[in-house]
């Protein structure tokens, strides 16, 4: 009957192992899964900033660009009135 209990016993932990390791394999995947959210995530945030920062680049060089447009247009404009005058 000893043999038997031990026997049973063997069985039990056993079986608990194996639903450990289940579990254990399980939060690791779960873990994982998480993880690559999480990169998709910032992944899709750094392109959304990258997006905004070269709208950003392209609005200030524009803004540059006619500026010195009509700053040069003055320019020009002062030289043919001294030259008139």
């Amino acid at each position: 009957m000893r043999f038997t209990e031990v026997q049973n016993k063997y069985r039990a932990e056993k079986k608990t192992a194996c639903w450990y390791k289940l579990w254990a394999d399980g939060k690791e995947r779960h873990k994982q899964q998480e993880w690559e959210r999480i990169v998709v995530g910032l992944r899709n945030v750094l392109l959304v900033m990258q997006g905004k920062h070269r709208q950003h680049l392209l609005t200030v060089q524009l803004l540059t660009v006619q500026l010195l447009t009509v700053q040069l247009l003055r320019m020009r404009l002062l030289t043919v009135q001294l030259l008139t005058v």
